[in-house]
């Protein structure tokens, strides 16, 4: 609508071969091009401004799609004016300020306030507080009076008092004497120490043939009965003591329980798992609970000479 014929010149200078190597020309069908824009838009805003201008008559912002542009431009400037969050908040700085600076100044009214009724609340706690120690002294001062009129009271009282002092005496003398007298003697009420309690005599069973039995007479106990640890824990070997056969049936059983500890240590495992194990090898070899016991017994004092094992 602005210098139609300024199209003919789009892109006819410039350094292409098609093109004409004018830089000047080139220069000034740019600017006319970017003149062209800048009348359009600008016209718009323009025409707001200055309504009665006689340059609105001219036949281009007479156009039918001069007034939608016009609108298009106008929609897009009122969008770009909408302050964006920091200038809002640059826009906001000044009211906050003073919001803070009243809410600084109520909080320091409300400090003096809380100061001025602590000092009242102390001034009165001193107040009582003297007011309680006057009454104090001053009752003190009373009985301190009472207790010297009382010192001084005439001889005949005085001997009197002191007659009745002798009679106390001797009666709390005579109460001595028959504490003395109706006391119990001392080693007659001494309590002998409790007698000594003896370990069980439990004997260990003969019928168990397999390591699972021995392991569950050693951990847990038989039909009731105490188990090989639990008596080994509180009395030590005092509950198998002066029993020869005793004392080798459980040395040779303890042969088991050595080696289910010694797997159980080397593989890393519990002990449960371990005595698996070692029942394992008692089925596997065939042989009863006593040769087993034998065989062990055999390789560890070999694996302590430094021996193969059996």
């Amino acid at each position: 609508m602005i210098w139609p014929g300024l199209d003919r010149c789009k892109d006819r200078f410039g350094p292409r071969s098609d093109q004409v190597n004018d830089l000047a020309a080139m220069g000034l069908t740019n600017l006319l091009f970017y003149l062209r824009e800048v009348v359009l838009q600008d016209s718009a805003l323009l025409m707001q401004q200055f309504p009665n201008s006689p340059v609105w008559n001219h036949p281009v912002f007479q156009h039918e799609a001069y007034q939608p542009f016009a609108r298009q431009v106008l929609a897009f400037v009122q969008e770009e004016e909408q302050p964006s969050q920091l200038a809002a908040l640059v826009q906001a700085m000044p009211v906050l300020a003073d919001y803070l600076k009243s809410i600084d100044s109520r909080n320091e009214a409300r400090a003096a306030e809380l100061k001025t009724a602590f000092e009242t609340e102390v001034r009165a706690a001193e107040t009582r507080l003297r007011e309680a120690q006057s009454s104090q002294l001053q009752t003190f001062l009373v009985s301190g009076l009472q207790a010297a009129a009382a010192a001084v009271l005439p001889s005949a009282e005085g001997g009197s008092a002191e007659g009745g002092g002798k009679s106390r005496w001797a009666s709390a003398q005579s109460s001595i004497d028959n504490s003395r007298v109706t006391s119990p003697d001392p080693a007659g009420t001494y309590d002998a120490p409790e007698p000594e309690l003896q370990p069980p005599r439990y004997r260990m069973c003969r019928a168990v043939k397999m390591v699972e039995g021995l392991w569950r007479e050693w951990t847990v106990g038989l039909r009731g009965q105490p188990a090989i640890a639990a008596l080994d824990s509180r009395w030590g070997s005092r509950w198998r003591a002066g029993r020869q056969s005793e004392l080798q049936w459980y040395s040779l059983r303890l042969e088991v329980i050595k080696e289910i500890r010694r797997v159980a240590q080397a593989k890393r495992i519990g002990e449960q798992a371990a005595m698996r194990i070692v029942s394992m090898q008692q089925q596997r070899i065939g042989c009863s609970l006593d040769q087993f016991c034998k065989r062990l017994r055999a390789n560890r004092k070999a694996c302590a000479l430094g021996r193969p094992a059996v």
